[in-house]
C-alpha cells in the first residue's frame, strides 16, 4: 500500500501524520475516521451552519486535506488503510 503524510499546519503547534492508503483522498479520510484524532476534524461547516455529511465533506486546521502528500519511497506491508504514526505538538 502506498504511504501519505501531512505536516502539522495549526498555530503554535507542529508534526507529521503517515498513513498507509491506496491514494491521498483515502489517506485523509483514514485519519478523519480515526477517533484517537476526533479533535482535529472539522464537521461543523460555519458557512452552512450544519454538521458535515460524511467525511468526504469535512477538513482540518491540523492537517489540512489539500496539504497531503505521497511519500514514493516508502511502501507499507498492510492489508487496510490505517494511521500509521502521527506525532505532533502543541504550545
Amino acid at each position: 500500500m502506498k504511504v501519505f503524510g501531512c505536516k502539522r499546519k495549526d498555530s503554535f503547534s507542529g508534526g507529521l501524520i503517515i498513513v498507509a492508503a491506496n491514494n491521498l483522498n483515502e489517506a485523509f479520510e483514514t485519519f478523519a475516521q480515526d477517533n484517537r484524532f476526533d479533535y482535529m476534524i472539522e464537521w461543523y461547516d460555519f458557512e452552512t451552519q450544519q454538521l458535515a455529511e460524511d467525511v468526504s465533506k469535512v477538513d482540518s486546521d491540523y492537517y489540512p486535506r489539500e496539504d497531503w502528500f505521497e511519500m514514493p519511497n516508502l511502501v507499507a506491508n498492510v492489508d487496510k488503510p490505517c494511521v500509521i504514526e502521527e506525532g505532533g505538538y502543541s504550545e
